[in-house]
């Protein structure tokens, strides 16, 4: 670091005793600006637009080249892909005048790489193609090297793995001829990603062991992690988790020692799948909560570097303007007056996002505690398995639960704890929409389709684009649609009504039901195709007669909204009618507590909450409760005769009930069998 400084330093005070316009002080601009590539762009900028200036006006062609492209780098750098792109084409054009043939090798496949980035394929294989042409025309190995190495990507990212490989070890044996061991660690490990692309883990494992070889001779600590990685993924989907788990634990610990918090994020979002995939939940949240905690580190970061270079590129416009106040005192006030207020409009905008994070954070919050409050295992359970699911934004989820549970509530907690919380969430109650209508409703018509089609209209897969659509009461689909449905889905294409043309889509689907949908499927009164494919991850939630602890915290709850609502003191609640209504059945469940507590809210003119509030039959109540002991008796009984069927594999036992995996764990807990000592 410090030789680094002191180089900037001899730069600069040469810089100082060089004649305005030579190509010398062109030369070093330009080699000053190369020195803030990377560290701070704005400032390579401000001296790369220096140096072009001064050479375009001697008309010095090497240093224009230089210049252009330098723009070009650091534009790309800020992500500004449209600006370096027309620096590499001015690049281009400059480097044909000259017949520069090494300036227009490398614009070639600095453009390549941004369509890369873009994922325009195959605008990125015609630039990288033509640079790998001139670089062999060159003789420039490294560069021909790296050309086919980020040509193998790109058909790995189109799935052509033949082509893939071929440009992969093409590269890597040009490597291995100029000794260059970093990007030969960096060529076996996309090779050894290829192979696992295409599941012959075999062959992935053997490169990616040979990348941690290489590596741990040069004492290249990121690479070794890279492989590590890569190796860790690779027994992950062998489910070979002791291998795994060593492995990630080795990335982990390489990556704490470079303080490298990108890779640590990594590493706990690696650790979360994988004890995940082992059924191991609560580790897996655990690992995802410190993934989250991370992330937001290296958010708010990235927004603080974000306006330091904001201001530093102001500090640089200011110092430019300062120059030219000398010649241009009037001009430079009504600039700067100009750039503050440039400034200012900035901060506005970051503060305005920053806020808007915020909003979505307590959305999230609201979402979470808004009827939908308990101290009970089961609905802890609800609530860790939600924010799984949330984590993995492409997969499908169904939640059961009787009427009145919250099933849209925790539809809404996965959405707004994903990534595609700032996009649409959209619920639909299928039972609703007239049959007549399904189609238009769910994917759109263009204008005169059909009779009182009067205009162009979005269905609402295309509305909920890169969002969730929330189909409530999916059970109640008519046949007709489901197969509809299932082709959009699984091709993530719709069709409106009366158009040809087909629109790509991009949403998670939440699907909820309080019916038994297995049976539906049974009885073919709902496509067994269809079920699996909304089924990646089932949530189901408890009944509240199943969750009787749960009832104070939300009695608590509705009790201090409607007394917020309604402007009155909120009253304390009688011990006696918390203990009766634990022991009613209640129907509508959550819906219901909360009807009940309204009108008790409304009607109660003292400052506690009595039996005579609530408008129930508790004899009934209790008749019926005893009742319900003897069912849960016959449900136990059930449990262990199928536990013993299935040789106590809890995967068969709940395929035997007809059971989701986890309703079966559910009832395990709740009626205490003990099925350790039976194993034992």
């Amino acid at each position: 670091m410090k030789a680094n400084v002191s180089k900037v330093e001899e730069l600069q005070r040469k810089l100082s005793g060089l004649s305005e316009y030579s190509t010398e002080k062109v030369d070093v601009l330009n080699k000053l600006a190369k020195s803030h590539l990377g560290k701070s762009n704005t400032k390579a900028q401000a001296f790369s637009k220096r140096a072009l200036k001064i050479a375009e006006k001697i008309n010095y062609s090497k240093g224009e080249v230089i210049s252009l492209n330098t723009i070009g780098i650091s534009y790309y750098h800020l992500y500004e892909y449209e600006k370096a792109i027309g620096y590499y084409q001015k690049t281009l054009r400059k480097s044909e005048e000259n017949n520069d043939k090494h300036f227009l090798a490398a614009s070639l496949n600095n453009i390549g790489i941004i369509y890369s980035e873009l994922n325009n394929h195959d605008k990125a294989i015609e630039y990288y193609q033509k640079a790998l042409k001139l670089f062999k025309e060159n003789n420039d190995i490294k560069s021909m090297a790296a050309a086919m190495n980020n040509i193998g990507s790109i058909y790995r990212c189109l799935k052509k793995f033949d082509k893939s490989l071929e440009y992969g070890l093409k590269s890597l044996k040009l490597y291995k001829e100029i000794g260059s061991n970093k990007d030969i660690v960096y060529s076996i490990n996309s090779i050894g990603k290829l192979y696992r692309d295409i599941k012959n883990y075999k062959k992935a494992i053997e490169y990616f062991q040979e990348a941690i070889k290489i590596s741990e001779q040069v004492g290249e600590k990121d690479v070794i992690a890279i492989a590590s990685n890569n190796l860790g993924e690779s027994y992950l989907q062998l489910e070979n988790y002791k291998k795994a788990f060593l492995y990630l634990k080795k990335v982990l610990k390489i990556a704490k020692q470079v303080k490298s918090k990108n890779a640590i994020k990594a590493s706990y979002n690696f650790f979360s799948d994988l004890y995940a995939s082992k059924g191991d939940y609560k580790k897996s949240l655990e690992y995802f909560k410190f993934f989250i905690t991370i992330k937001d580190e290296i958010l708010n970061k990235a927004s603080n570097d974000k306006i330091a270079e904001i201001q530093e590129k102001y500090e640089i416009e200011k110092k430019e303007k300062e120059i030219e106040f000398l010649q241009k005192e009037n001009e430079l006030y009504k600039k700067q007056i100009y750039a503050n207020k440039k400034l200012e409009k900035v901060h506005l905008e970051i503060k305005k996002k920053n806020e808007t994070i915020k909003l979505i954070s307590r959305e999230l919050e609201n979402s979470i505690e808004k009827d939908f409050i308990g101290t009970s295992d089961a609905i802890k359970s609800v609530l860790e398995f939600a924010l799984i699911a949330a984590k993995h934004k492409d997969t499908h989820i169904l939640v059961t639960g009787e009427n009145g549970t919250g099933k849209e509530i925790i539809a809404r907690i996965i959405h707004y704890a994903s990534d595609r919380k700032k996009e649409a969430f959209l619920p639909v109650n299928c039972s609703a929409i007239p049959e007549t209508l399904l189609e238009s409703e769910f994917f759109g018509h263009r204008k005169g389709a059909y009779t009182g089609a009067t205009e162009n209209k979005k269905g609402l897969f295309e509305m909920a684009n890169e969002g969730t659509l929330f189909l409530d009461e999916i059970a109640d689909m008519p046949l007709s649609l489901q197969a509809k449905i299932l082709r959009a889905i699984e091709e993530k294409k719709i069709k409106r009504i009366g158009e040809n043309d087909e629109i790509q889509i991009d949403v998670r689907i939440i699907s909820a039901t309080n019916r038994n949908i297995k049976e539906l499927v049974d009885n073919k009164d709902f496509r067994i195709d269809l079920y699996y494919r909304i089924n990646t991850f089932e949530i189901n939630i408890p009944p509240l007669s199943e969750r009787p602890e749960d009832i104070e915290p939300l009695m608590t709850h509705f009790i201090k909204f409607f007394a917020r609502k309604m402007n009155k003191p909120v009253p304390k609640v009688s011990s006696k009618l918390i203990q009766k209504l634990q022991n009613y059945h209640f129907p509508g469940n959550v819906r219901e507590l909360k009807n009940l507590v309204e009108r008790a809210m409304i009607l109660s003119k003292n400052d506690i909450l009595e039996l005579t509030d609530f408008p129930l039959t508790f004899k009934e109540v209790k008749n019926q409760h005893s009742n319900k002991d003897n069912i849960n008796g016959e449900e136990i009984t059930a449990i262990k005769h199928a536990l013993i069927t299935a040789d106590f594999h809890q995967n068969k036992t709940a395929e035997i009930l007809g059971i989701s995996r986890t309703s079966l764990n559910r009832k395990i807990k709740k009626y205490n069998i003990n099925i350790k000592k039976v194993i034992e």
